[in-house]
């Protein structure tokens, strides 16, 4: 999730002898193995549909599944990203991040959210797809994470965010993958102040 959770996950690896090109080398080895996750986590998906016996239509379950992450970024904004998570998660969730060990679990996802994290964070799915069986499925969205830093001035993270979904004994959607990752930026040049912004494809509306 989101998101890409920067603002408030900075702690990174503690390692032994690593050169001056540390960053460089965490953030290349972390994107091939989340794109790999990925790709399995969605064949799966698709293997799962093909091969179950039991049918159904699967496009409304993909409109329900958006409105749950819809849902998801509303108590997020509304109550915190800490009940958020917390209300929406599986007890087996993971969660990837930048530059840091994946988040193992509700208990550790729980004692990393607790220690506070710093402003507000507000997403939006514009994709989702649910197997065949009704049972697994996932979003893709954008996210807009803002906070003010240390300095006092509001600094604003915009990314774009895989969530992996299980239904649930009882029948609710709950998340038991996440990660993100911060768009590309750009220089704006026609701005005056010549600030970097993030940049959304044209065809999606960014979250106001």
């Amino acid at each position: 999730m989101r998101h890409h959770l920067k603002s408030f996950f900075m702690d990174k690896y503690e390692m032994v002898g690593i050169t001056k090109n540390y960053d460089s080398i965490i953030k290349y080895e972390s994107l091939h193995l989340r794109v790999l996750l990925i790709f399995l986590i969605i064949g799966s998906i698709a293997i799962f549909s093909q091969g179950c016996g039991r049918k159904i239509d699967v496009q409304k379950p993909e409109f329900s599944l958006m409105e749950v992450d819809r849902q998801f970024s509303k108590l997020s904004e509304e109550q915190g990203i800490y009940t958020a998570f917390d209300t929406f998660m599986a007890d087996s969730a993971i969660m990837y991040r930048d530059n840091a060990h994946p988040l193992m679990g509700r208990e550790t996802i729980r004692g990393v959210l607790s220690k506070g994290s710093k402003g507000s964070l507000r997403w939006q799915p514009f994709r989702a797809e649910v197997a065949a069986s009704g049972e697994l499925g996932y979003t893709l969205g954008k996210y807009v994470n803002d906070f003010t830093d240390s300095s006092g001035q509001i600094q604003v993270i915009k990314g774009y965010y895989i969530t992996v979904w299980k239904k649930q004994s009882d029948g609710q959607w709950k998340f038991i993958f996440d990660t993100g990752n911060q768009s590309p930026t750009f220089e704006n040049k026609n701005s005056p102040t010549g600030k970097w912004v993030g940049h959304y494809p044209h065809s999606f509306e960014k979250p106001q």
